[in-house]
């Protein structure tokens, strides 16, 4: 595997957990031609309402997508780690309301949506599988404004962090209940996806130190008791779990 097929290796392997692809298919996928590109923190990548022709895909850092008020008010509407693909949705319509916005110093392959959309014709199945990427995306944005809705402030903040913990595959194989993982967004950023004001997030974020939950500190989560973090937050996993098994019979 060369350099450029293993940095496309990840992308293959999140589309394959979802689909069921053939070798032939994933090779296809290694050969989309991408390039890199770092941003630094806090800078936005894509402005609202600008058509892309391009597709993102993380590689290292956070990013967050967001919708924008006129006023300038930001809502996040869901935080992508390593391995996201971003602006799938593009290969359908041209025009999206999201915005991208570096959340920490990132990093990321650009993928022509051309190439991506002659890939899809060639190949129904992966077709299926950018289509099933889609509808993973949905859910965690729907899931996120949902838990904006019916959960309070400290509940609303756990759920999130029980949500990055699995989606940055943070968990340990061994099932303990104290583990960490890397977060490089700040207070303000935290305030733009929970809805809530950078003074209320700092509470929350005390509360649930105090209460010996969760402390983040120096750019790093640690859980420090995994079963009552989820708890606290109603947490239930299922909308991030992979639909490998139910994708039909591709």
């Amino acid at each position: 595997m060369n350099a450029h097929e293993h940095a496309l290796h990840p992308i293959a392997q999140r589309l394959a957990a979802r689909s069921r692809l053939s070798t032939e298919e994933r090779d296809a996928i290694l050969m989309v031609p991408s390039r890199l590109e770092r941003v630094a923190k806090s800078r936005d990548i894509w402005r609202p309402q600008l058509s892309e022709s391009n597709v993102l895909v993380l590689v290292s850092g956070l990013i967050g997508a967001f919708r924008q008020a006129r006023n300038g008010a930001r809502q996040i509407t869901s935080i992508h780690v390593s391995g996201d693909i971003m602006g799938l949705e593009r290969i359908m319509t041209s025009h999206l309301p999201l915005g991208l916005q570096a959340l920490g110093d990132a990093s990321f392959l650009i993928l022509s949506l051309t190439d991506l959309r002659r890939l899809a014709d060639r190949y129904p199945a992966i077709s299926m599988a950018f289509w099933r990427e889609c509808v993973s995306t949905s859910e965690i944005i729907a899931e996120r404004l949902f838990a904006i809705r019916s959960l309070d402030a400290y509940s609303r903040t756990a759920h999130l962090f029980c949500e990055l913990a699995i989606r940055s595959d943070a968990i340990p194989s061994k099932g303990s209940n104290s583990f960490s993982f890397s977060f490089g967004a700040t207070q303000q950023h935290l305030s733009d996806v929970l809805a809530l004001t950078p003074i209320h997030v700092n509470r929350m974020l005390r509360e649930l130190r105090e209460r010996s939950v969760m402390t983040l500190q120096n750019r790093l989560v640690t859980i420090h008791n995994w079963d009552l973090i989820q708890r606290i937050a109603n947490f239930d996993p299922a909308y991030l779990q992979p639909s490998y098994n139910n994708a039909g019979a591709d």
